[in-house]
Protein backbone atom coordinates (compact mmCIF):
# COMPACT_ATOMS: atom_id res chain seq x y z
CA UNK A 1 0.00 0.00 0.00
CA UNK A 2 1.19 3.31 -0.92
CA UNK A 3 2.12 5.61 1.88
CA UNK A 4 1.06 9.45 3.34
CA UNK A 5 4.28 10.79 1.49
CA UNK A 6 4.45 8.74 -1.43
CA UNK A 7 0.90 10.13 -2.03
CA UNK A 8 1.44 13.10 -1.77
CA UNK A 9 4.25 13.01 -4.19
CA UNK A 10 2.02 11.23 -6.46
CA UNK A 11 -0.17 13.72 -6.69
CA UNK A 12 2.51 16.52 -6.56
CA UNK A 13 4.01 14.88 -10.08
CA UNK A 14 0.26 14.38 -11.20
CA UNK A 15 0.02 18.27 -10.86
CA UNK A 16 3.16 19.00 -12.22
CA UNK A 17 2.22 16.52 -15.39
CA UNK A 18 -0.81 18.80 -16.19
CA UNK A 19 1.22 22.11 -15.35
CA UNK A 20 3.48 20.60 -18.23
CA UNK A 21 0.57 20.08 -20.61
CA UNK A 22 -0.81 23.61 -19.68
CA UNK A 23 2.23 25.50 -20.40
CA UNK A 24 2.72 23.79 -23.64
CA UNK A 25 -0.79 25.66 -24.39
CA UNK A 26 -0.28 28.48 -23.23
CA UNK A 27 0.31 30.32 -27.27
CA UNK A 28 -3.23 28.98 -27.64
CA UNK A 29 -4.95 30.11 -24.84
CA UNK A 30 -3.77 33.97 -25.49
CA UNK A 31 -5.98 33.27 -28.68
CA UNK A 32 -9.49 34.69 -27.81
CA UNK A 33 -11.23 32.34 -30.25
CA UNK A 34 -9.70 29.69 -28.63
CA UNK A 35 -9.16 30.59 -24.99
CA UNK A 36 -11.63 28.99 -22.40
CA UNK A 37 -11.56 31.79 -20.37
CA UNK A 38 -11.90 35.64 -20.73
CA UNK A 39 -11.21 37.59 -17.63
CA UNK A 40 -10.83 41.25 -16.24
CA UNK A 41 -10.83 43.37 -13.67
CA UNK A 42 -14.13 45.47 -13.24
CA UNK A 43 -15.49 47.85 -10.23
CA UNK A 44 -18.67 48.19 -8.58
CA UNK A 45 -17.92 51.54 -8.24
CA UNK A 46 -17.97 54.80 -11.34
CA UNK A 47 -15.83 56.75 -9.09
CA UNK A 48 -13.03 56.55 -6.31
CA UNK A 49 -13.96 58.76 -3.42
CA UNK A 50 -10.81 59.31 -1.02
CA UNK A 51 -10.51 57.17 1.76
CA UNK A 52 -13.59 55.55 0.90
CA UNK A 53 -13.48 51.62 0.02
CA UNK A 54 -14.46 50.59 -2.70
CA UNK A 55 -14.87 47.00 -4.34
CA UNK A 56 -13.87 45.34 -7.59
CA UNK A 57 -13.74 42.16 -8.65
CA UNK A 58 -11.91 39.69 -11.00
CA UNK A 59 -14.51 38.37 -13.32
CA UNK A 60 -14.19 35.28 -14.64
CA UNK A 61 -16.12 33.41 -17.72
CA UNK A 62 -15.44 30.02 -18.66
CA UNK A 63 -16.58 28.33 -21.83
CA UNK A 64 -18.98 25.14 -21.46
CA UNK A 65 -16.81 21.82 -19.86
CA UNK A 66 -14.15 24.83 -18.48
CA UNK A 67 -13.84 25.07 -14.86
CA UNK A 68 -11.50 28.00 -12.56
CA UNK A 69 -10.68 26.72 -8.93
CA UNK A 70 -11.92 27.96 -5.11
CA UNK A 71 -9.38 28.98 -2.49
CA UNK A 72 -9.04 25.21 -1.49
CA UNK A 73 -9.39 23.55 -4.87
CA UNK A 74 -9.77 19.95 -3.02
CA UNK A 75 -7.39 17.26 -3.89
CA UNK A 76 -6.18 19.17 -7.20
CA UNK A 77 -5.67 21.88 -8.75
CA UNK A 78 -4.75 25.94 -8.83
CA UNK A 79 -6.52 28.88 -6.90
CA UNK A 80 -6.96 32.07 -8.53
CA UNK A 81 -4.81 34.72 -7.00
CA UNK A 82 -3.55 38.67 -7.54
CA UNK A 83 -0.12 40.43 -7.24
CA UNK A 84 -1.41 44.22 -6.58
CA UNK A 85 0.29 46.73 -8.45
CA UNK A 86 -1.43 49.77 -6.71
CA UNK A 87 -0.65 53.77 -6.12
CA UNK A 88 1.08 54.74 -3.30
CA UNK A 89 -1.38 54.96 -0.03
CA UNK A 90 -3.86 52.31 -1.81
CA UNK A 91 -4.65 48.64 0.44
CA UNK A 92 -6.18 45.98 -0.82
CA UNK A 93 -7.79 43.23 1.25
CA UNK A 94 -8.25 39.54 0.70
CA UNK A 95 -10.30 37.86 -1.85
CA UNK A 96 -14.09 37.54 -1.50
CA UNK A 97 -14.61 33.78 -2.77
CA UNK A 98 -18.01 33.37 -3.99
CA UNK A 99 -19.43 29.88 -3.13
CA UNK A 100 -17.86 27.26 -4.99
CA UNK A 101 -19.53 24.32 -6.95
CA UNK A 102 -18.49 20.54 -7.37
CA UNK A 103 -16.84 20.47 -10.66
CA UNK A 104 -14.31 17.66 -12.17
CA UNK A 105 -10.73 17.57 -13.39
CA UNK A 106 -10.12 14.19 -14.99
CA UNK A 107 -10.77 11.61 -12.59
CA UNK A 108 -11.66 14.09 -9.61
CA UNK A 109 -14.18 15.77 -8.20
CA UNK A 110 -12.71 19.28 -6.86
CA UNK A 111 -14.33 22.61 -5.70
CA UNK A 112 -14.36 25.42 -8.09
CA UNK A 113 -16.44 27.81 -11.00
CA UNK A 114 -18.07 27.24 -13.93
CA UNK A 115 -20.01 29.26 -16.03
CA UNK A 116 -18.48 32.88 -14.64
CA UNK A 117 -17.21 33.69 -11.45
CA UNK A 118 -17.07 37.15 -9.52
CA UNK A 119 -13.80 37.66 -7.01
CA UNK A 120 -14.22 40.41 -4.98
CA UNK A 121 -11.85 42.17 -3.42
CA UNK A 122 -11.98 45.80 -1.24
CA UNK A 123 -9.97 48.53 -1.91
CA UNK A 124 -9.03 51.45 0.73
CA UNK A 125 -7.66 54.51 -1.52
CA UNK A 126 -5.74 57.12 1.11
CA UNK A 127 -7.84 60.00 2.61
CA UNK A 128 -5.40 62.47 1.19
CA UNK A 129 -5.78 61.04 -2.43
CA UNK A 130 -6.47 64.08 -4.50
CA UNK A 131 -8.94 65.05 -6.64
CA UNK A 132 -8.10 65.27 -11.04
CA UNK A 133 -6.63 62.28 -12.89
CA UNK A 134 -7.80 58.95 -13.01
CA UNK A 135 -6.88 56.32 -10.97
CA UNK A 136 -5.78 53.15 -12.61
CA UNK A 137 -5.92 49.79 -10.60
CA UNK A 138 -3.58 47.21 -11.42
CA UNK A 139 -2.70 43.90 -10.28
CA UNK A 140 -1.02 40.76 -12.29
CA UNK A 141 -3.71 37.72 -11.87
CA UNK A 142 -2.93 34.01 -11.77
CA UNK A 143 -5.06 30.99 -12.71
CA UNK A 144 -5.77 27.81 -13.72
CA UNK A 145 -8.78 27.03 -15.83
CA UNK A 146 -9.30 23.31 -16.76
CA UNK A 147 -11.41 21.35 -18.65
CA UNK A 148 -10.17 18.44 -21.54
CA UNK A 149 -6.74 20.15 -20.66
CA UNK A 150 -5.61 23.26 -18.59
CA UNK A 151 -4.83 26.46 -19.65
CA UNK A 152 -2.86 28.44 -17.10
CA UNK A 153 -3.23 32.39 -17.04
CA UNK A 154 -0.96 35.30 -16.22
CA UNK A 155 -2.14 38.66 -16.99
CA UNK A 156 -1.92 42.26 -16.04
CA UNK A 157 -5.54 43.44 -15.31
CA UNK A 158 -6.65 46.90 -14.95
CA UNK A 159 -9.42 49.12 -14.09
CA UNK A 160 -9.46 53.32 -14.38
CA UNK A 161 -11.94 54.85 -12.33
CA UNK A 162 -11.97 58.92 -11.80
CA UNK A 163 -11.64 60.74 -8.35
CA UNK A 164 -14.62 62.46 -6.82
CA UNK A 165 -16.23 63.64 -3.89
CA UNK A 166 -19.28 61.05 -4.30
CA UNK A 167 -19.53 58.02 -5.67
CA UNK A 168 -22.11 56.07 -7.08
CA UNK A 169 -22.46 52.02 -8.46
CA UNK A 170 -22.29 51.15 -11.93
CA UNK A 171 -25.33 49.46 -12.53
CA UNK A 172 -23.77 46.85 -14.60
CA UNK A 173 -21.71 45.15 -11.91
CA UNK A 174 -24.28 46.17 -8.82
CA UNK A 175 -26.64 43.56 -8.74
CA UNK A 176 -23.88 40.56 -9.10
CA UNK A 177 -21.61 42.34 -6.44
CA UNK A 178 -24.38 42.25 -4.45
CA UNK A 179 -24.86 38.39 -4.90
CA UNK A 180 -21.27 37.67 -3.60
CA UNK A 181 -21.24 39.40 -0.61
CA UNK A 182 -24.72 37.76 0.50
CA UNK A 183 -22.37 34.56 -0.18
CA UNK A 184 -19.65 34.96 2.17
CA UNK A 185 -19.68 33.03 5.48
CA UNK A 186 -21.43 34.41 8.70
CA UNK A 187 -21.11 33.19 11.97
CA UNK A 188 -24.09 32.24 14.07
CA UNK A 189 -24.75 30.99 17.86
CA UNK A 190 -27.96 29.65 16.62
CA UNK A 191 -25.86 26.14 15.61
CA UNK A 192 -23.05 24.79 17.53
CA UNK A 193 -20.54 22.70 15.62
CA UNK A 194 -17.98 20.09 17.18
CA UNK A 195 -15.67 17.85 14.83
CA UNK A 196 -14.16 14.19 15.63
CA UNK A 197 -11.93 12.33 13.26
CA UNK A 198 -11.17 8.98 13.76
CA UNK A 199 -8.89 6.75 11.19
CA UNK A 200 -9.38 9.25 8.45
CA UNK A 201 -12.96 9.78 8.83
CA UNK A 202 -14.28 13.39 10.20
CA UNK A 203 -17.39 13.93 11.95
CA UNK A 204 -19.46 16.91 12.16
CA UNK A 205 -22.02 17.32 14.90
CA UNK A 206 -24.49 20.42 13.82
CA UNK A 207 -26.63 21.13 16.52
CA UNK A 208 -29.47 23.70 16.73
CA UNK A 209 -29.91 25.58 19.38
CA UNK A 210 -33.57 25.68 19.37
CA UNK A 211 -35.92 22.33 18.31
CA UNK A 212 -37.82 24.81 16.34
CA UNK A 213 -35.60 25.87 13.91
CA UNK A 214 -36.27 25.32 10.61
CA UNK A 215 -34.38 22.76 8.98
CA UNK A 216 -31.22 24.37 6.16
CA UNK A 217 -31.78 21.32 4.18
CA UNK A 218 -28.64 19.57 2.56
CA UNK A 219 -25.71 20.83 2.93
CA UNK A 220 -22.08 20.48 1.66
CA UNK A 221 -18.92 21.60 3.63
CA UNK A 222 -15.73 23.28 2.46
CA UNK A 223 -12.65 22.84 3.74
CA UNK A 224 -10.05 25.92 4.02
CA UNK A 225 -7.15 23.91 4.44
CA UNK A 226 -6.82 20.51 2.81
CA UNK A 227 -7.95 17.97 5.80
CA UNK A 228 -10.93 17.06 4.06
CA UNK A 229 -11.24 15.56 0.52
CA UNK A 230 -13.33 17.46 -2.45
CA UNK A 231 -12.91 13.53 -4.36
CA UNK A 232 -14.92 11.73 -1.42
CA UNK A 233 -18.46 11.62 -1.31
CA UNK A 234 -20.55 13.21 2.02
CA UNK A 235 -22.58 11.98 4.16
CA UNK A 236 -25.09 13.64 6.12
CA UNK A 237 -27.87 12.22 8.47
CA UNK A 238 -30.39 14.28 10.63
CA UNK A 239 -31.57 13.32 13.94
CA UNK A 240 -33.96 15.82 15.58
CA UNK A 241 -32.36 19.58 15.58
CA UNK A 242 -28.77 17.82 15.24
CA UNK A 243 -27.25 16.77 11.76
CA UNK A 244 -24.53 14.48 11.32
CA UNK A 245 -21.67 14.78 8.27
CA UNK A 246 -19.35 12.38 7.58
CA UNK A 247 -16.55 13.51 5.71
CA UNK A 248 -13.41 11.69 4.56
CA UNK A 249 -9.59 12.85 4.99
CA UNK A 250 -7.69 14.54 2.36
CA UNK A 251 -4.87 11.87 1.68
CA UNK A 252 -2.31 13.87 -0.27
CA UNK A 253 -2.69 16.77 3.09
CA UNK A 254 0.88 18.07 4.40
CA UNK A 255 -0.18 18.23 7.68
CA UNK A 256 -3.08 17.30 9.94
CA UNK A 257 -3.86 20.17 12.09
CA UNK A 258 -5.85 20.97 15.42
CA UNK A 259 -8.58 22.80 13.97
CA UNK A 260 -11.16 22.13 11.33
CA UNK A 261 -12.14 25.56 9.09
CA UNK A 262 -14.30 26.42 6.04
CA UNK A 263 -17.80 27.11 5.80
CA UNK A 264 -21.22 25.01 5.57
CA UNK A 265 -23.21 25.76 2.75
CA UNK A 266 -27.35 25.03 3.13
CA UNK A 267 -29.27 24.34 0.32
CA UNK A 268 -32.06 26.78 2.34
CA UNK A 269 -30.88 29.19 4.94
CA UNK A 270 -29.22 28.99 8.38
CA UNK A 271 -31.75 30.88 10.56
CA UNK A 272 -35.36 31.92 11.30
CA UNK A 273 -34.52 35.38 9.93
CA UNK A 274 -31.87 34.98 8.31
CA UNK A 275 -31.05 34.36 4.56
CA UNK A 276 -27.43 33.89 4.61
CA UNK A 277 -26.58 29.84 3.07
CA UNK A 278 -22.85 30.21 4.33
CA UNK A 279 -21.96 29.01 7.63
CA UNK A 280 -18.78 29.89 8.83
CA UNK A 281 -16.96 27.00 10.56
CA UNK A 282 -13.81 27.73 12.67
CA UNK A 283 -13.69 24.54 15.21
CA UNK A 284 -11.03 22.27 17.35
CA UNK A 285 -10.55 18.79 16.21
CA UNK A 286 -11.10 15.84 18.68
CA UNK A 287 -8.56 13.25 17.45
CA UNK A 288 -9.27 9.19 19.07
Amino acid sequence: MTNGPHRTIIAALTLASWFTLAANSTAQSTDADSSPIEIALVSEAQTIVPGTTFTVAIHQKMKPGYHTYWRNPGTIGLPTSIEWDLPAGFKAGEIQWPIPHMTKMAAYHVWGYEGEALLLVDITPPSSLKLGAPVAIRGKATWMCCGKQCYPGFYDLSVVLPVATTSKPDPRWKPAFDRIRAEQPQESDAWKIECVEKAGQYTLRITADSATMPSPGSVHFFDFDRQISSDKPQQMKSRGKRMVLTLQAEKHTPDKLDRLRGILVAKRSWGKDASFRTLAVDVPITRK
